[in-house]
């Protein structure tokens, strides 16, 4: 299924092309000993801000990692988005990242995750990022299902 998704990122609306497997990933729980998977992919071209020249001089204008996690961080949550109740979201937990080639501005990134486990109310993924036909980061990242509300309420408490 291709569709559009809006996403916010430095004070503007850049459109986002996600394209998403859909099989409910609450399925997971129903398929013992048989492998299973959910896939996305989202993709984005590489703006002057997404570079890691944006932290300082000392660095290159390419793609950022923090972009590129960032990246994969929203392929992931997109496969199951459709499927959470009202009230929910994910929440990124851990992310181990291999940014194994530099991406110029211009450049059109294309995360391609997997849902490879879920465990309860954890989410475990594989992404791939590609710049153009080249790998150019690996990644293993797992998400929590979370209640907003009560992320909602935490930040006030602590003035967020």
């Amino acid at each position: 299924m291709d569709s559009m998704l809006y996403g916010w990122r430095h004070k503007s609306f850049r459109k986002i092309q996600k394209t998403v497997t859909r099989r409910t990933y609450r399925e997971l729980d129903h398929q013992q000993g048989e492998h299973m998977s959910l896939t996305g992919s989202l993709s984005q071209t590489v703006s002057d801000v997404d570079t890691a020249a944006m932290f300082g001089p000392d660095f290159p204008k390419a793609a950022s990692t923090p972009f590129v996690l960032g990246l994969a961080e929203v392929a992931c949550h997109n496969i199951v988005a459709g499927e959470l109740q009202d009230g929910e979201l994910t929440v990124g937990t851990a992310a181990t990242i291999e940014h194994l080639l530099p991406s110029a501005v211009g450049a059109t990134l294309t995360a391609r995750a997997t849902l490879v486990e879920r465990d309860g109310r954890r989410l475990h993924f594989t992404v791939e990022v590609f710049d153009g036909d080249n790998v150019c980061a690996t990644l293993t990242h797992s998400r929590a299902v979370a209640q907003a509300q009560k992320i909602a309420d935490r930040l006030a408490q602590h003035g967020g």
